[in-house]
C-alpha cells in the first residue's frame, strides 16, 4: 500500500511540473485584437500601480481607493512571495504584471504564487531583446499562476 501511495505521490508531482511548465506564451504581434485593446488600456490608464525593483523599496503610485491594478516588476529578481508579502497589499484586482528589463541573462522568478490574485488576466514580458518563449516559459517555471493567464512577450525595439 505503501508503494501504492509513492506512486501516486510521483505521478501527481510529474503532473504539476508538466502543466506549469507549459505556459501559454503568445507574441504581442499574435495576439488577438480583443487581447491587445485590453492589454494596451490596462497599460495607458492612469490606475493604482506598484513598482517593484530589486534594490528599492516597493512604491504605490496613484493611490485611488479602487486597490491595485496594475504591477510593474524591473527585472525578473525584483519579484518573489517575500517581496509581496512585505508590502501586504491586496492583489485580489490586480489584472495585469509587467515584467520589464528582461533579457537572455535575467534569473528564474523564484518561489511565487499567483494564485491569490483572482482578476489576473495578463503578464506581459517587456525585452529589448528577441527571446524564445522556452526562455520565457523555464523564467515563469517556479510561478503557480491562476488559470486563463495569458504571458504575452512584447519585443520593443529601442531607437
Amino acid at each position: 500500500m505503501k508503494t501504492f501511495y509513492t506512486l501516486l505521490l510521483a505521478f501527481g508531482l510529474c503532473l504539476t511540473s508538466h502543466a506549469q511548465s507549459n505556459i501559454n506564451v503568445v507574441n504581442y504581434q499574435n495576439a488577438n485584437l480583443q487581447s491587445q485593446n485590453e492589454i494596451n488600456s490596462l497599460l495607458s490608464t492612469n490606475q493604482n500601480r506598484l513598482l517593484l525593483q530589486n534594490g528599492f523599496s516597493a512604491k504605490q503610485l496613484s493611490n485611488d481607493n479602487l486597490g491595485l491594478k496594475l504591477i510593474k516588476v524591473v527585472n525578473s529578481n525584483s519579484i518573489d512571495n517575500a517581496v509581496l508579502t512585505n508590502f501586504a497589499g491586496d492583489y485580489s484586482n490586480v489584472e495585469i504584471i509587467v515584467l520589464s528589463n528582461i533579457d537572455a541573462n535575467s534569473q528564474v522568478i523564484t518561489n511565487l504564487d499567483l494564485n491569490g490574485f483572482s482578476s489576473l488576466k495578463y503578464i506581459i514580458i517587456n525585452t529589448n531583446e528577441t527571446l524564445i518563449n522556452t526562455f520565457v516559459q523555464n523564467m515563469l517555471q517556479n510561478v503557480q499562476l491562476p488559470p486563463n493567464v495569458l504571458v504575452v512577450y512584447k519585443h520593443e525595439v529601442l531607437m
